[in-house]
């Protein structure tokens, strides 16, 4: 039996290729909270946003 992650490799090797082939790519690696706890923690993610440009626009 395969399981999921198998299954969408193909497709995740895929956009890695295309992102890589990109002449420009922005990383946001910008600490969310996602979670509160009764107790007052917190759980914390960092999901990763990629962006594929080709060229820099900018705001005059």
């Amino acid at each position: 039996m395969m399981r999921c992650g198998d299954l969408v490799q193909p497709l995740i090797n895929l956009m890695r290729d295309k992102l890589l082939e990109a002449p420009l790519v922005h990383f946001d690696e910008t600490v969310t909270q996602v979670l509160y706890t009764k107790k007052g923690s917190e759980l914390k993610s960092v999901p990763l946003v990629l962006h594929v440009g080709s060229g820099c626009r900018t705001r005059s």
